[in-house]
């Protein structure tokens, strides 16, 4: 499952340094309609337009996301039903800060290492670390509400996640084509976390936590669409179908913050002045 990756098309056949057309450098090809045209035989055959390499790709990326979804589930067990692990996390809150660097150190090392998340093991047990990382942090959260609003979340983050799924895969519209737009409102999101951070620290404003969770929920709403069809593929932007760690990093990453996020929003709406 998470073997060395295919060879790509853009190293067979071809000088170094040539990129097939419709090929840009990164985890991202292009797939403009006017290009199947220039394309050789060759090419055509080991695109990732052919449906047994993309049916593979996507089955290797669900397969991969199942598991780091299980395996953080069943984590958070303990977090929200023994009490033991509930007191320690209260007396020790300082934890919360390693499991985010467990889950950011290795997180960056395979979506900026290209060479890194293509190299077995090394890919395996850094994607396995960053997921205990993420559990961890999610264990804090869970840890210290209500199990009532951690089904509510999970049952709100199990229906929108489906819900965005199909609507991506059946959606006419290509959200691939926006990359820009969605950079732009990252930034903006960004710029406004830090506004928003400050403003909770000195007012503990609960409208402010509201609409940043909010904003927060939609934004990684629109992430999932965009990373769901460049994995499905048959758009205008497309992951390569070696980059199957990255498209299940991606996912991963995108439906935790819409968890963590209703948490936010549900936790906030209950909790008592």
């Amino acid at each position: 499952m998470f073997g060395k990756p295919e060879h790509s098309e853009a190293s067979e056949g071809h000088q170094p340094g040539y990129l097939p057309p419709g090929r840009i450098p990164g985890p991202y090809q292009l797939n403009e309609p006017d290009l199947e045209k220039t394309l050789s035989d060759d090419d055509k055959t080991n695109s990732f337009a052919d449906s047994a390499v993309r049916s593979k790709f996507v089955r290797k990326v669900y397969l991969i996301l199942s598991v780091q979804l299980g395996f953080t589930t069943v984590f958070n067990i303990p977090f929200l039903y023994m009490d033991n692990v509930q007191e320690f996390i209260y007396d020790y809150s300082w934890v919360v800060f390693v499991a985010l660097a467990v889950f950011v150190v290795p997180y960056f090392m395979l979506v900026c290492c290209e060479s890194t998340r293509r190299s077995f093991p090394t890919n395996t047990i850094l994607l396995l670390i960053m997921t205990i990382g993420m559990a961890g942090v999610c264990g804090f959260v869970t840890a210290k509400l209500d199990t009532e609003v951690v089904f509510y979340a999970f049952l709100l983050t199990v229906v929108v996640t489906l819900s965005i799924t199909v609507l991506a895969i059946f959606c006419p519209f290509d959200f691939t084509s926006c990359q820009m737009v969605m950079c732009v409102v990252f930034i903006v999101l960004t710029v406004f976390a830090m506004i928003a951070a400050v403003i909770v620290i000195v007012t503990h404003s609960r409208i402010v936590n509201l609409i940043y969770a909010g904003i927060c929920v939609i934004l990684f709403s629109l992430f999932l669409i965009f990373d769901t069809q460049a994995i499905i593929g048959g758009r205008r932007v497309s992951l390569r179908p070696d980059e199957y760690i990255l498209g299940a990093i991606q996912i991963y990453v995108d439906v935790v913050e819409i968890f963590l996020n209703f948490l936010e929003l549900i936790g906030a709406c209950t909790e008592n002045d």
